[in-house]
């Protein structure tokens, strides 16, 4: 009995040891973010998970991220901050601890674009630490659309950013699309415009950003293309230069591509493009020119240039400027069409006869 006794108590030894071992591994760790951090991050707030064995273990909420609240983890553990300037922008599920690790994540209350960005550190707690610095990055992208110079027949320039993803996954550190999203439009007139967006996949690919300019009642569809698309914490900025636009009816994009944190540029575009819509185009004077749209015809712009024959004048390849006047005159007008459907086409002629109509195909 008495042996029976004495194994029973250096169990129960045992398990009190156990529990004291266990106990004494929990610690309390202080959050002291870098400079770089600090300063980067003025006015945001956000959340800190702490992940144990597959289960958030617990969910702090942050309230100013330059001064961290005090977390308590043990060796093994996985810590993830989040911070993000308006808490409004987001839904942050599951709401407490004791889920998974892997279903933790924050989707925007906007599925196209928000306002402030978010920023992510990873901690591994390893050991007896007392204190740790966090080093956060963007996830975000931010994308601004800047006009210079615009005319007065200057409207508005257009970007879409189609596939934004709209969900982050803290424990898999993963962008994913959880809702069928609308493309991210951006609009701005004689101004800028700015917003962070959380960037589509396919970061790698070439990228041609889908703008259009409306100058004049006309819209424009200037194709640069870049190397990459847009990737989390990479800044895009383009910026449509306008000021030739009266002279000659040119105008330039430019595009840059920047590292957020470090201020490198990846990546930097420019082109010029030259519309038909210049002081020296003449407008035709012969033809009148309509497509049917929307159910009404819809005039659109017919200009004049000089054409010839060159099998009847062979002299003409020197004549310039037409002092021989060996050169006639046509109309033309361009349109964009997908040709889904049939497009329709009236011509009037507005001064004299005609003897003929072709349709060559």
């Amino acid at each position: 009995m008495t042996r029976h006794m004495t194994s029973i108590t250096l169990l129960l030894a045992g398990l009190s040891l156990l529990c004291s071992c266990n106990k004494e591994r929990m610690q309390t760790v202080s959050l002291s973010p870098d400079a770089q951090s600090i300063e980067a991050l003025v006015g945001y707030c956000g959340k800190a998970l702490v992940f144990r064995d597959d289960v958030c273990v617990s969910v702090c909420e942050i309230e100013d991220v330059s001064v961290c609240p005090n977390l308590s983890v043990k060796p093994g553990d996985k810590v993830k901050l989040l911070a993000y300037k308006n808490p409004d922008s987001f839904i942050f599920s599951p709401s407490a601890s004791g889920s998974p690790s892997g279903s933790y994540n924050l989707q925007t209350v906007d599925s196209r674009t928000f306002n402030d960005g978010l920023w992510v550190a990873a901690l591994d707690i390893e050991g007896s630490v007392k204190k740790v610095i966090p080093h956060f990055r963007p996830v975000s992208s931010v994308v601004s659309l800047n006009i210079i110079n615009a005319p007065s027949g200057f409207d508005n320039a257009r970007l879409n950013i189609d596939n934004c993803t709209n969900t982050y996954y803290a424990f898999s550190d993963s962008l994913v699309s959880e809702i069928v999203a609308s493309p991210c439009v951006m609009m701005a007139r004689p101004d800028s415009k700015t917003a962070s967006v959380l960037p589509p996949p396919g970061a790698d690919e070439p990228w041609t950003p889908a703008l259009n300019l409306t100058l004049d009642k006309k819209t424009f569809f200037p194709s640069l293309e870049l190397s990459q698309g847009i990737s989390p914490g990479v800044d895009v900025s383009i910026t449509v230069d306008l000021s030739a636009y009266p002279e000659d009816g040119s105008y330039s994009v430019g595009a840059v591509l920047t590292e957020h944190q470090s201020g490198k540029v990846i990546e930097s575009v420019r082109k010029r493009f030259q519309t038909v819509y210049s002081k020296d185009c003449l407008y035709s004077k012969d033809y009148a020119v309509y497509y049917y749209k929307d159910g009404v015809w819809q005039e659109m712009d017919a200009f004049e240039t000089l054409c010839s024959d060159a099998g009847k004048h062979r002299s003409i390849w020197n004549d310039w400027d037409n002092t021989k006047e060996l050169r006639d005159t046509t109309s033309y007008c361009i349109i964009e069409h997908d040709f889904n459907t049939p497009l329709r086409i009236r011509v009037r002629k507005l001064r004299g006869s005609f003897s003929s109509c072709e349709l060559p195909i």
